[in-house]
């Protein structure tokens, strides 16, 4: 959540960091000159376009608010205007606070230069916030050469740690930091974004944001709208519309779980583009259940009446009951993506085509994407003796947060699987059974008679923090977090909880792993899999179940295939999974999935050069990502040239690895 300058300013102020004197206004009553008038919309430039003014004449004060509450800036439009004092300039300094995925810390960042040319500034200064604000203090003022502003500088640290923190905040961008006349330090104007995930622990009462993380608008005159479940599988496939000559209108990424009202919803907000002639979706079900896709699909060709055609591609989690739903309506799904980009772009330039892939009155097509059936229906061989090296092979199973939907639903399709889960935790729901498997009250009491190798957590997020350290705390050599939606700062807590211990974290927001034949550890449908030597990993998971998928359709099997997830702060990434792939002598390749945002990919590139031997093979999701826009989950934000999906596809290539521009190229050269 990216706040408005005046709500930034707010929590600023609550933790006693100095701003300029201000008010919200809409006219020119009660203002004072002079007066400086800020545009409050959510993005930065603000300046450089008119939407900040200086007012030195009561004349001038009514027409330029007219002016200010009309000018849209990157698509913005303001509800209203901050008028703040008008500061003595001294010197203007930068400094932020955030959350450094890289080192999986907050850090501090100043520069000796701030204002509106901070981008062009190299030479940043950073410090660990965890080092003290006596010590941080002393070396800022030194290095902003203001050495009679130390004890000033050490108030203000401590209080934007504690803004920081108290707030969940992701970012803090105090831009300029001003040094005024008289050696004041005041914060000239701000940027702050919110943790949502943590949003179930604060009385926010912000202004409504007029954007979604998980519905970006890419070109409001497209001509196909895409709704996909999963940030990595929704890039991929605004990717694959363009590759295939359409123009996507969005990005959309339903997560997980998502129900019929919250589809409804995407819907309604899909159909205001007014020059739609297709909607393209693509879900591959894991925790997102198809059956629930296809009764929102029903509900909006209902209710709807300017719905444009639709083509419809599922599979994974309840596919079969997806199917009986769309058939009873009549409603035709696609055998795959490529068929439904084939036929979207041979209905825009062509309705003829129309009548045969999208019919309301008659029998529907008989396409079947591989006959996937539900994943809790389906076994996989019992495990064989094997000398694998590995924390995923072992077999004793618990799975935390067991009796919940989806910690009922997924045990029992891992049971059906062949895993071997010893027990479950839920406090409070001690001697309770889901699918004959007995529920413990907490890790330590499943202890008392049995060994526990590995935990799987379903707990909820406002939850999952506890849980992982409890299973920290228990020395689980494996754990494995399905949870989506944990806040970045819980998971710092976890980080810090993780060094030195015992266990080994893979997630949040994972998939997990599975091990055909061997394990199946979370959510990855094992209906999909194929027995062989080939190894994913990926930090999307529907793109993990598009990967796997596409080569059991080639008849390539796997040996691993893990989901490292795509958050900020998480456990295990590709580093160690391609350590574990290149010493295992049975993996004769390696697939490699990765996502804009981050240095995550480049890490990976360095260690494929120095270390990897086996044939790699790697796509990067959202080649057409809008630079500065969040897409999806945390992780998923592509901010620097360096996190941008033709960045890491070239470097990567350079060291090597075969590179796609899309999931589809990419399976084609897997041989």
């Amino acid at each position: 959540m990216k706040l408005l300058e005046y709500e930034s300013k707010t929590l600023l102020a609550n933790s006693h960091i100095p701003i300029p004197r201000g008010a919200l206004v809409s006219d020119a009553s009660n203002l004072n000159l002079p007066v400086v008038l800020k545009s409050q919309v959510p993005t930065g430039g603000r300046g450089k376009v008119g939407g900040i003014v200086i007012v030195e004449e009561k004349g001038q004060l009514q027409p330029i608010i007219n002016k200010i509450l009309n000018l849209e800036i990157c698509g913005f439009k303001p509800k209203t205007i901050l008028a703040e004092e008008k500061l003595s300039i001294k010197k203007e300094l930068y400094l932020s606070i955030l959350v450094d995925r890289q080192s999986a810390s907050i850090k501090l960042i100043a520069h000796k230069n701030g204002g509106v040319e901070v981008e062009d500034n190299t030479g940043f200064k950073s410090w660990e916030a965890d080092d003290t604000p006596e010590v941080v203090g002393q070396q800022l003022a030194d290095y902003y050469e203001l050495p009679g502003q130390t004890f000033a500088l050490q108030d203000l640290i401590e209080n934007l740690k504690t803004c920081f923190i108290k707030n969940d905040a992701t970012l803090i961008e105090i831009n300029p930091l001003i040094l005024t006349a008289d050696d004041q330090l005041i914060a000239g104007d701000c940027k702050m974004t919110l943790d949502d995930a943590a949003s179930f622990r604060h009385d926010w009462n912000f202004e409504e944001r007029p954007a979604e993380a998980n519905f970006v608008t890419i070109d409001p005159k497209g001509n196909t709208a895409t709704i996909a479940n999963g940030a990595g599988l929704a890039m991929a496939t605004v990717d694959a519309a363009y590759e295939a000559g359409l123009k996507p209108a969005n990005f959309l990424d339903i997560g997980g779980g998502a129900n019929e009202a919250m589809l409804l919803k995407a819907f309604n907000r899909i159909v205001e583009y007014k020059n739609l002639k297709a909607i393209i979706i693509n879900i591959f079900a894991g925790i997102t259940r198809a059956d629930e896709v296809a009764k929102a699909i029903v509900s909006a060709k209902k209710q709807i009446e300017n719905l444009p055609p639709l083509f419809i591609r599922l599979a994974g989690t309840n596919y079969q009951a997806a199917s009986k739903i769309l058939a009873k309506e009549h409603i035709v799904m696609m055998p795959n993506l490529e068929s439904c980009l084939i036929a979207a772009k041979e209905t825009i330039n062509s309705t003829s085509y129309l009548s045969t892939f999208y019919r309301h009155d008659s029998a529907p097509v008989n396409f079947v994407y591989r006959h996937f059936i539900d994943i809790a229906d389906t076994k996989l061989p019992q495990a064989s003796n094997t000398s694998i090296a590995s924390l995923f092979t072992a077999k004793n199973v618990i799975v935390q947060g067991i009796t919940g939907i989806h910690g009922s639903f997924q045990t029992k399709a891992m049971l059906a699987a062949g895993t071997h889960i010893i027990a479950g935790t839920t406090p409070g729901k001690a001697g309770q059974e889901v699918e004959g498997v007995k529920v413990y009250d907490a890790i330590t009491d499943i202890q008392q008679s049995q060994t526990i190798d590995i935990s799987v957590i379903f707990v909820p997020a406002p939850h999952a923090k506890g849980a992982i350290l409890e299973a920290i705390t228990a020395h689980v050599p494996l754990i494995i977090c399905i949870t989506e939606g944990i806040p970045v700062h819980d998971m710092l807590a976890v980080n810090k909880a993780l060094k030195g211990s015992r266990s080994t974290l893979l997630g949040p927001n994972s998939p997990g792993a599975l091990l055909p034949g061997i394990n199946k550890l979370g959510i990855i449908p094992a209906s999909l899999s194929l027995e062989g030597t080939a190894a994913i990993v990926s930090r999307s998971g529907t793109l993990t179940y598009e990967t796997m998928a596409g080569l059991t359709d080639k008849g390539i099997g796997q040996k691993y295939v893990i989901g490292i997830g795509g958050d900020i702060v998480h456990g295990m990434g590709y580093k160690d999974c391609l350590e574990l792939f290149e010493n295992d002598p049975d993996v004769d390749k390696i697939i490699l999935i990765g996502e804009i945002g981050g240095q995550d990919e480049i890490e990976a590139a360095t260690y494929i050069k120095e270390h990897v031997t086996k044939p790699v093979f790697a796509y990067i999701a959202g080649h057409h990502a809008p630079a500065g826009v969040q897409l999806g989950h945390a992780g998923a934000i592509l901010g620097s040239d360096q996190e941008s999906a033709g960045t890491k596809t070239k470097i990567l290539a350079e060291v090597g690895a075969i590179t796609a521009q899309s999931i589809n190229e990419l399976l084609n050269k897997i041989t």
